[in-house]
């Protein structure tokens, strides 16, 4: 009886072996994000609002100018007030997409290059700070944000359309407030006038 043989390509045909993993590999393991097991929050919106570009053309101008002012080129100003260059040229080329720069550092900058309260008051505001009040000078909360609120009308960042709507928003919550003020006034002036009959 004749027997039969598989041909060649039968009988060579490589076998693929798998087999289930129970758990990622380590390198798998070692490099994904791993899940976060508690209950997670929505973000509160309401934040301060920044504006790093516009932070990074004041910046440039305002150094550009020190150095003309001083006729000397930018990198030895900032090498003789001992400033660190690095961050400087850094902050110069800000965008909406990185995190930006941290108080401190910025406040140790600006007093190196010798910045005053009253100049950190614009780019401050872009980073969404508000200026601290210089000794002597006490402002409440309520003077701080309104000086906030005038700052803001000040941004080069906002197109006409938005400036005449925070414009009317202000005059209009600075009636409603001193409205409330007269109607204080009035009430204690009542009251005293009561008192002595």
């Amino acid at each position: 009886m004749r027997k039969l043989t598989p041909n060649f390509q039968e009988r060579v045909k490589p076998q693929h072996w798998s087999y289930p993993r129970d758990k990622p590999s380590t390198w798998v393991r070692r490099h994904q994000s791993r899940p976060y097991r508690g209950l997670m929050s929505r973000t509160q919106g309401g934040g301060p609002s920044r504006d790093l570009p516009a932070f990074s053309r004041w910046l440039k101008a305002k150094l550009n100018a020190m150095a003309t002012e001083e006729r000397v080129s930018l990198r030895k100003l900032l090498d003789d007030r001992g400033s660190n260059r690095a961050n400087l040229y850094r902050w110069q080329a800000l965008t909406d997409e990185v995190q930006g720069p941290q108080r401190e550092q910025v406040d140790r900058e600006f007093d190196k290059l010798g910045i005053s309260n009253e100049d950190r008051a614009e780019p401050y505001s872009y980073l969404g700070w508000i200026v601290a009040p210089s000794e002597g000078e006490s402002m409440s909360a309520l003077e701080g944000k309104i000086r906030r609120a005038k700052l803001i009308l000040k941004s080069k960042s906002l197109d006409d359309a938005q400036r005449a709507k925070f414009e009317s928003m202000l005059r209009g919550y600075e009636r409603a407030y001193e409205g409330m003020l007269d109607e204080l006034i009035e009430e204690f002036e009542r009251d005293i006038d009561s008192t002595r009959e």
